[in-house]
């Protein structure tokens, strides 16, 4: 009998969207794909759409309220806080950075860490029959992460194959993490856990992967997992083709609160000059990705659409300083160009900061 190749995935410890400094991306690529390859490179707090979607929604405040939230927050987590007081902080934080207030979102994206593999490389392998050799076999699975680190309260919501389900869900009780913590102290979140096993030794191609997350999403329509990964597919392979629009519509529409599917559905609507429409999209996905150049890029440009200049000007300064030293020549150049555009619509001074010049985060 013939194992297939057997492969998991803990989004949240290092899965679709990476862990830790990635390597730099090639090019050329999409604005979609640069702005993700952004996110795999630096280690800082993001808002995937599986955790975004998981997790409980963001309590929504008045901007006005927001600071108190913040600072209460903050006096909380500096002192010896209960478990619960804990968890209570860190949904003040989400809030009072949803709200807009940039110091909260800086706040998480300095104190926050996701949970940790403490198995290593730790493997699924389940046993396969004759029948079930050569068959192509998913799952994804909802689980939280308690502060002890035990996944539980699993949930399966994408299923595929012939591999028992018992199989998986008795994977995950035996998977361990390291809680997520905010400023040290740990809580719970959750995670999601997808397991995939390739028929044969070898992986599929690009051509089958995209029938494979067309069957997905047909199959679990409601499947957030399923539309992130078509999506993320599209966006390097058929940026401009119908069906990539559609699927960050529908992505946006089951996680509204998924920067990359806000930015890049923005992003796409400024190229068709829908700049109001994109304007709103990326004003939401900047407090879930704050240091991320590319969504201020976005903003940037739906706001020079709007005719807003000062504040088109300011975002693109900030996308410029935040672009790593080490990132693409080529892209730093791009940014600097668009940069100087706007200065000459506006009437600006020529001076323009350089790329590279915050440091970057470690």
């Amino acid at each position: 009998m013939t194992m297939g190749r057997a492969a998991i995935g803990l989004l949240l410890v290092c899965g679709a969207v990476g862990c830790g400094h990635s390597r730099l991306p090639s090019l050329p690529a999409t604005h979609g794909q640069l702005s993700m390859a952004m996110e795999k490179y630096s280690v800082h707090w993001r808002e995937d759409a599986h955790s975004s979607a998981i997790g409980d929604p963001p309590v929504e405040v008045e901007p006005a309220q927001a600071e108190s939230l913040f600072i209460e927050a903050k006096r909380t987590l500096e002192g010896s806080p209960s478990d619960d007081q804990v968890q209570g902080a860190w949904a003040d934080l989400r809030a009072a950075c949803f709200a807009q207030l940039d110091a909260a979102c800086e706040y998480i994206a300095d104190n926050f860490q996701r949970p940790r593999s403490i198995d290593g490389a730790k493997k699924w392998a389940p046993k396969l029959d004759s029948a079930q050799a050569g068959m192509l076999y998913w799952a994804v699975v909802v689980c939280r992460v308690g502060l002890d680190g035990h996944l539980k309260k699993c949930s399966v919501i994408e299923h595929g194959g012939t591999v028992a389900l018992a199989a998986v869900l008795d994977f995950t009780g035996q998977v361990r993490t390291l809680p997520a913590t905010i400023s040290g102290h740990p809580f719970e979140t959750s995670l999601v856990t997808k397991f995939t096993l390739m028929p044969g030794s070898e992986p599929l191609t690009p051509a089958q992967t995209l029938q494979w997350l067309r069957e997905r999403t047909a199959r679990f329509p409601g499947s957030f997992a399923a539309w992130a990964d078509l999506a993320e597919l599209l966006s390097g392979q058929y940026p401009e083709a119908p069906e990539y629009l559609d699927a960050l519509r529908q992505l946006n529409h089951l996680v509204p609160d998924y920067w990359w599917a806000s930015n890049e559905l923005a992003w796409q609507l400024i190229q068709d000059g829908r700049f109001e429409a994109a304007l709103q999209l990326a004003r939401h996905a900047m407090p879930r990705a704050i240091r991320n150049p590319y969504v201020r890029e976005t903003l940037a440009a739906a706001l020079a659409g709007m005719g807003q200049c000062d504040a088109a000007l300011n975002e693109q300064r900030r996308a410029v300083r935040a672009l790593p030293s080490e990132w693409p020549l080529p892209e730093r150049k791009r940014f600097l160009t668009t940069l100087r555009s706007y200065q000459e619509k506006c009437g600006a001074p020529a001076a323009s900061p350089q790329p590279g010049t915050a440091a970057p985060k470690q």
